[in-house]
């Protein structure tokens, strides 16, 4: 479950193994240079990994450094 980018456990408590921070629309987008629009589109198009919890798009900060190297320049 997630609460607050944190992924928690079960019983509801986090837990130290399994904490991590996911982020949101707004980091991505700030991190990478680009608009919420061009994150959004990414998104929708499947050009960038990310997950939804329900209307949240939600994303895995190791995922997404993974998917910015294998990309290179220009290949976005």
């Amino acid at each position: 479950m997630l609460r607050g980018g944190t992924v928690l456990s079960p019983e509801g408590g986090s837990t130290m193994s399994m904490e991590k921070k996911f982020l949101n629309v707004d980091e991505v987008a700030a991190c990478l240079g680009v608009s919420r629009t061009t994150i959004y589109w990414w998104a929708e198009t499947g050009k960038i990994p990310h997950s939804k919890l329900g209307k949240l798009v939600r994303f895995d900060p190791d995922v997404v450094a993974s998917w910015v190297k294998s990309k290179g320049r220009g290949d976005v």
